[in-house]
């Protein structure tokens, strides 16, 4: 990797010293920077893709739209939407951190702990989570997995 330098600037080295540096941006040989960042930017109005019902679902008639922004390696990023219903999900296998776009919804953890969704809200299930979905109003999320 090599780098570029452009203005100067003060840190504080590892040791503690106030050094002067410039400042640095990583530029790799050979790589081609892209314009195309992924984005969930307009995700409340973003037109989502129709998937079907909610797998696993014992409650209702869950029916699930989705977005997909990103997946690369174990990163798949999206908008997901569901209508009313619920489910129960057991040992999870990868790590979902998901930001609440619109619509009502309450998660409970196995341990009964309920973490109401609303909009605003921010939820992180880990790998191995047990817990249940309630889906009250259509909820749309952005989320990010990680397995």
């Amino acid at each position: 990797m090599e780098f570029w330098s452009g203005q100067s600037a003060t840190v504080a080295g590892g040791s503690g010293h106030v050094i002067k540096v410039k400042d640095f941006l990583p530029v790799k040989r050979g790589f081609e920077m892209s314009n195309a960042i992924p984005s969930a930017a307009g995700a409340a109005d973003m037109a989502l893709e129709p998937v079907g019902q909610r797998a696993g679902a014992d409650v209702g008639d869950p029916q699930v739209s989705m977005h997909t922004i990103f997946n690369e390696g174990s990163i798949h990023a999206g908008v997901w939407e569901c209508t009313p219903g619920g489910w129960p999900t057991e040992n999870r296998g990868d790590t979902e951190t998901a930001s609440i776009v619109s619509g009502r919804g309450v998660i409970t953890d196995a341990d009964g702990t309920e973490q109401v969704l609303a909009p605003g809200a921010v939820v992180t299930l880990p790998t191995g989570w047990s817990g249940r979905w309630d889906i009250t109003e259509t909820l749309r999320k952005v989320f990010v997995i990680v397995s």
